[in-house]
């Protein structure tokens, strides 16, 4: 019924929420059956307009006077004006044939209307449109053919082939004398008497826009993608109907995201830069993806204000790491905490990041290092992703570019690097353990020195089965399981398999492949009132949060310290009746909210949760939550695939799966290690078997 609900909703441009309404008379019941119809893509563009806007917004001063002067004259539009072009707003930003705009619900005869958006600078009409590849590809076919007929090409298979060829054929023929008009005007002049009436939204009106439903929808980017308009406003129409519940917590802002308008502006052309460069990268645009990586590298520079221009031999000092110029629009707060993810030199540092491995598999392994150099240049932006610029770099200087002793020093800088996590401390040691068979004694004195590896190796248990044969890279093996020789086969994944042994073999009644969402799940349940109750400045911005601002970085634990310290030493000596009492109370006040780290889904019903969290008991709890509360978003990657646990005996067990010639990654190992180190029984399960 939910899902018919949502759909009706959206088919018929769902009204707004409904509200207490006064009884009208006979002379007002026409005029409010006028009125009081409000779509719903509608209503919620005017929700966000109206919340940016406010006086009592601090975030308003990042939008400049002649966005917010356009704006508002835009709500002072006739309501179907508004609607119009909202709905032009929300489609693909490209021109559009006036024959092809239908919205019966707002009018039969949209002409006078689209006229007012033209005349008020909204729209531009078919004056502005002066492109002739644009002109050719909105032609219908026989357009196109009259077209060709007019120019004497034949007309070939398809409507871009002739596109192509009338492009060629203009291109071809130039005037001999500088007065007379080229082939290329003259195709486009008849092109466009024509193709008819067609518009777009102007560029101005659709910057300041979406610059206002980006602002709106920034504290919600650390948790889901959320920042093109047609995604907000749909993610409202949810709230509106009530499928998405977002949590209760208080809104304390106390300084705006961005100083100035100049800041703002900085870091939107870096995001749109941005997407740029993934819908290059997705559509395999190398050219583009090349143009727009030379764009970033500039800005970057520009920055960090040097002229940074890395060699492949030349070593990078710590401990003369660039520094931005003042005047980048990073906020520092009152404990030296930076807003950093909302400034222009985080999302270029992003943007350089995907560009290493596009280099990559272009196997410009040269040009790759010159780039992961320069991001290691500073030690300001993406500081949590230095381990893995580090490990890159050596990889590519040791297996690709066979630069032995060049990779060895850089193992070694890295190792020293405080920023660099343990996982990748692991696994730049090992590289340096594989080196020392390539290099010579200076290099190999160098390995000597490094830190040993030391972890403790958890057990490993051996399970033989038969495997379907599958030549297909990129898919994941499947096993038979078969009971007796007339029993039916069963097909399974690798770890289906191990649960299944795990559950006939060892007697585990319950058992979940959820690898960290499982730690995440029962973390966030136990911690439910300090992520959402405490009342930590500038975390919460609006109301249609996941989760606090902080939450994936290690300011969340800085920030709460007094609160966390002190729940955590009350997990730490609590009983199994007060543990499982606080979680089953979360548990029955807010099930389904949509909240970060909880998975309602996950357990089939809340006594198979309150059954894991007794069996974990307190002091297992207490290292799970005191290790989510200082490091929530690298530290839960690794974690073992399957959780398992039975009430007989109140044990739980946590597993890692292999299946053939799969190995143990460094993220893996650590967490392995440090599970063992907390007195918890866990175990490799590595499935052996033939192909069938």
């Amino acid at each position: 019924k939910f899902i018919v609900h949502l759909v009706r909703a959206i088919m018929t441009d769902h009204e707004s929420p409904p509200t207490k309404r006064v009884k009208l008379s006979e002379d007002d019941k026409q005029v409010d059956s006028e009125q009081s119809y409000s779509p719903y893509y509608s209503a919620n563009l005017l929700f966000i307009l109206d919340s940016v806007l406010s006086d009592d917004n601090v975030d308003k001063i990042a939008l400049k006077e002649d966005e917010i002067c356009r704006i508002q004259q835009f709500k002072q539009l006739e309501v179907t004006t508004q609607q119009l072009f909202i709905r032009l707003f929300l489609r693909k930003h490209q021109w559009i044939l006036v024959t092809k705009i239908k919205y019966p619900k707002i009018a039969n005869d949209l002409k006078p209307i689209l006229d007012t958006l033209v005349q008020s600078g909204f729209l531009q009409d078919e004056s502005r449109l002066n492109e002739l590849p644009v002109v050719l590809d909105l032609m219908p076919v026989e357009g196109l053919k009259a077209l060709c007929k007019n120019f004497k090409i034949s007309f070939p298979s398809s409507k871009q082939k002739a596109a192509d060829a009338l492009l060629k054929n203009s291109n071809s023929y130039k005037p001999i004398f500088g007065s007379c008009k080229s082939a290329s005007s003259i195709l486009l002049t008849k092109a466009k008497s024509q193709l008819g009436s067609c518009v777009r939204v102007a560029d101005d009106i659709r910057q300041a826009l979406h610059k206002v439903v980006l602002l709106f929808s920034i504290p919600t980017l650390a948790f889901e993608d959320m920042s093109e308009p047609q995604s907000v406003i749909y993610r409202l129409l949810q709230v509106n109907i009530g499928s998405v519940v977002f949590p209760s917590y208080r809104v304390l802002v106390s300084r705006p995201l961005f100083e100035s308008s100049d800041h703002y502006d900085r870091f939107y052309e870096a995001y749109c830069a941005e997407q740029a460069l993934l819908s290059a990268a997705e559509m395999k645009s190398d050219k583009e993806v090349k143009d727009i990586m030379e764009n970033t590298l500039k800005k970057f520079h520009s920055i960090l204000g040097v002229k940074f221009k890395p060699h492949p031999t030349v070593s990078i000092d710590l401990t003369q790491t660039a520094q931005p110029k003042p005047d980048t629009g990073i906020k520092r707060n009152e404990d030296g905490s930076l807003f950093k993810s909302y400034c222009d030199g985080t999302v270029y540092t992003r943007m350089l990041s995907s560009c290493v491995e596009h280099l990559e598999k272009c196997r410009l392994y040269e040009q790759a290092n010159e780039i992961l150099r320069t991001l290691l240049s500073q030690s300001i932006y993406c500081v949590s992703s230095r381990g893995r610029w580090w490990e890159r770099l050596a990889l590519n200087l040791d297996q690709h570019l066979k630069k032995y002793n060049e990779s060895v020093n850089v193992i070694v800088q890295a190792v020293s690097d405080p920023a660099v996590r343990p996982s990748r401390r692991l696994s730049l040691l090992q590289r340096a353990q594989r080196l020392s068979k390539h290099v010579k004694t200076v290099a190999n004195n160098k390995i000597r020195r490094l830190p040993d590896i030391d972890f403790a190796d958890a057990p490993v248990k051996e399970v033989k089965s038969k495997m379907l044969p599958c030549r297909e890279t990129g898919v994941k093996s499947h096993f038979i399981l078969c009971d007796g020789e007339d029993a039916t086969s069963i097909f399974l994944s690798v770890e289906s398999l191990a649960i299944t042994h795990y559950k006939k073999t060892e007697g585990w009644t319950h058992a979940l492949h959820a690898e960290g969402s499982t730690f995440a799940t029962v973390h966030g349940l136990i911690f439910w009132d300090i992520v959402f109750g405490a009342e930590v400045p500038d975390v919460f911005r609006n109301a249609f949060q996941a989760g606090p601002l902080d939450y994936f970085s290690n300011q969340f634990y800085m920030n709460r310290k007094e609160l966390v310290d002190s729940h955590l030493g009350w997990i730490s000596s609590a009983s199994s009746e007060e543990l499982t009492g606080l979680v089953s109370q979360v548990w029955d006040n807010h099930f389904g909210e949509h909240c970060v780290g909880v998975s309602w889904d996950l357990f089939t019903n809340k006594d198979d949760l309150l059954a894991l969290v007794s069996a974990m008991g307190s002091k297992l709890l207490g290292c799970i939550c005191e290790e989510f509360a200082r490091d929530n978003h690298l530290g839960r990657a690794g974690l073992p695939d399957l959780t398992l646990w039975k009430s007989s005996d109140n044990s739980c067990k946590f597993v890692e799966v292999k299946g053939p010639n799969d190995k143990l990654s460094q993220k893996q190992i650590l967490w392995l290690d440090k599970l063992i180190s907390w007195g918890c029984s866990v175990e490799v399960c590595k499935i052996k078997c033939n192909y069938s």
